[in-house]
């Protein structure tokens, strides 16, 4: 598990710098972008944040939980309703209200909430 968590992780650092990279100064000031750079941090701080964890549970197996495995849940939990913010955030840049009908709307959202709940 050590692996795959360590693999994902590092996976992100190369996601985080080419979107810096491959994005305008004029795009930086987007809520688009700012969303997926807090997602994108935030998924680099869980990540180290088990990593951490689990070599400090291999390296020193008694000691017990710290206390940030509070905070540590709690971003567990906000992660999905923040990633559903940016699809819906996304999803309502593609398709607006105004100038989408209603049934294509509900085509779209409906199984989005469904899923989700």
């Amino acid at each position: 598990m050590l692996l795959v968590e360590t693999a994902w992780t590092a996976a992100l650092v190369p996601l985080l710098i080419i979107l810096f990279f491959l994005s305008t100064p004029t795009g930086r000031g987007k809520p688009i972008f700012i969303m997926n750079v807090f997602t994108v941090v935030t998924g680099i701080g869980l990540g180290v944040f088990n990593i951490d964890n689990k070599v400090t549970a291999f390296l020193k197996p008694g000691t017990p939980l710290k206390r940030s495995i509070l905070g540590h849940s709690g971003m567990l939990l906000l992660m999905p309703v923040v990633m559903d913010c940016i699809l819906a955030y996304r999803l309502t840049a593609v398709y607006p209200r105004h100038a989408t009908s209603k049934h294509l709307l509900a085509t779209i959202f409906i199984p989005i909430t469904l899923f989700d709940c």
